[in-house]
């Protein structure tokens, strides 16, 4: 596949599960590898930074792509799905009582009913 800016995904995903994948352990699992898509040359770390600033040392006009190992992404985006037997505090005390207790509705309902004075 030639590379162009357009197909670096496509390009960084291939070299990833061919040629980087399989040569990777358990023990690299949540590590982020990063890829130089022109080249095919990677770095792999625990932070995302690290592994970019060491791959563009050797390579700095590198056009890179990143991916966790053992993961669908690299990051994730808002919070995820526990069921309520799997939080923190378990049992009666979950769910507290008293004035500071209420979702965020509550709150932002509270400052909406609060009257400003006309300047």
């Amino acid at each position: 596949m030639k590379f162009n800016g357009g197909n670096a995904p496509a390009i960084g995903r291939a070299i990833y599960n061919d040629k980087i994948r399989p040569t990777l352990g358990p023990e690299h699992k949540g590590k982020v590898v990063v890829i130089d898509v022109k080249s095919g040359d990677y770095e792999i770390d625990r932070s995302d930074l690290a592994a970019d600033l060491r791959l563009r040392k050797r390579r700095p006009n590198a056009f890179t792509w990143a991916e966790r190992v053992g993961y669908p992404a690299v990051y994730r985006m808002g919070s995820r799905y526990r069921p309520r037997s799997q939080h923190r505090d378990q049992g009666a005390g979950y769910r507290k009582r008293g004035r500071r207790a209420g979702t965020m509705a509550h709150r932002i309902r509270g400052v909406h009913q609060r009257r400003v004075a006309p300047v």
